[in-house]
């Protein structure tokens, strides 16, 4: 059975701390791959202007088109929209009986997990991994959750974004295909 880690995340758009996550995760765990789900609409992110779905899978699939234990799922666009978690594993679960899954988070939202929708089988059903984040210091504890000393990494789509809105060139930031879509497809300008 394959070990899966699911890193869930609008991607608007995917930048250099995700992938460094998530293949710090995969080099240092017992996963033997994880999938970034681009969420179509997180409930959690309601009223956020986001750029075409299909535009934010073509970046993440640019980022890591050249890792074998790195990729993109799109599961969530064959889902009722907003996506909800618990949601989207029970999908990933039928069409893909052989796999094992995880949940991929961090430290600033995992204690918002109890204001999820069926938090408690997400809890009993999941493992959760959990990288830090500057300024969080979450307080909840369960058997099922486990914090990674994983690095720190402080970038943030928004920032990318406001960036690109100011006219700055995201280089360093974005790997430079994703750089290269952004200005040829002139998104979050």
């Amino acid at each position: 059975m394959s070990k899966i880690g699911l890193m869930f995340g609008t991607y608007n758009p995917i930048h250099i701390g995700h992938t460094l996550i998530a293949k710090w995760i995969v080099e240092n765990s017992d996963l033997d791959a994880v999938w970034l789900v681009v969420s179509p609409l997180s409930p959690y992110k309601q009223g956020i202007e986001l750029v075409a779905t299909e535009k934010r899978l073509e970046m993440a699939r640019i980022a890591v088109h050249d890792d074998d234990k790195i990729s993109v799922c799109d599961a969530e666009l064959h889902l009722p929209k907003p996506s909800y978690t618990v949601d989207t594993i029970d999908y990933l679960r039928r069409e893909n009986p052989d796999c094992e899954f995880s949940i991929i988070m961090g430290g600033d939202n995992v204690d918002g997990i109890l204001g999820w929708k069926q938090s408690d089988r997400l809890l009993s059903e999941n493992q959760i991994l959990v990288f830090p984040r500057f300024g969080y210091m979450p307080t909840i504890e369960h058997k099922n959750i486990q914090f990674l000393n994983a690095p720190r990494v402080e970038i943030s789509s928004t920032m990318i974004r406001e960036m690109v809105n100011k006219g700055v060139n995201p280089r360093f930031f974005v790997c430079d295909g994703v750089a290269n879509y952004i200005t040829k497809e002139k998104l979050y300008s």
